[in-house]
């Protein structure tokens, strides 16, 4: 019994993480997330000046990864989103080690300098952040706190623009 409630729980939070993530560009007129790359944690500043260069309301990316310490399947989502024309930090609470980790990812952006919100869009809790320096934020969690080596490459979404890696940052 305990085997079913788990495999709908964690049915129902995949669900509710790809109508988020979906919902971010909602009446955008663009196309579903695209299948996604593979990124290191040293991409994430110029992905982020790529986003901002976008400029358009609701679009982000979103780094997966699975922690060592974590079961397969107990991915982490982070994610960068424009939202009211800032880009920002997104600790998006839906799956369940992200929730799990909540407080830490909390702590360490106070321990950074940042102030944590938490929010909520479409019936989804988030922890949001903005200001100078959230791609080290975004690197510091990756590999301080989950400690990913730097060269570990991640998968990564980006919806709205497109990830030119190594080219011209262009909207």
């Amino acid at each position: 019994m305990n085997l079913i409630l788990i495999c709908c729980a964690s049915a129902v939070c995949l669900g509710l993480g790809i109508w988020f993530v979906r919902s971010r560009s909602a009446g955008a007129g663009l196309p579903g997330p695209a299948a996604g790359n593979r990124v290191a944690a040293s991409d994430i500043p110029a992905i982020l000046a790529q986003l901002e260069v976008s400029g358009k309301e609701g679009d982000f990316t979103v780094f997966m990864f699975d922690p060592h310490d974590g079961a397969a399947g107990d991915g982490i989502n982070l994610q960068y989103s424009i939202e009211q024309g800032v880009v920002g930090f997104d600790w998006v609470l839906i799956g369940p080690r992200n929730v799990a980790d909540k407080t830490r990812i909390a702590e360490i952006a106070t321990i950074l300098g940042f102030q944590v919100q938490e929010r909520e869009m479409n019936q989804v809790r988030y922890l949001r952040v903005t200001g100078h320096g959230i791609a080290d934020l975004g690197i510091a969690i990756i590999q301080d706190f989950y400690r990913l080596d730097p060269a570990t490459r991640v998968r990564m979404i980006a919806e709205g623009f497109e990830w030119n890696p190594g080219g011209p940052v262009s909207s």
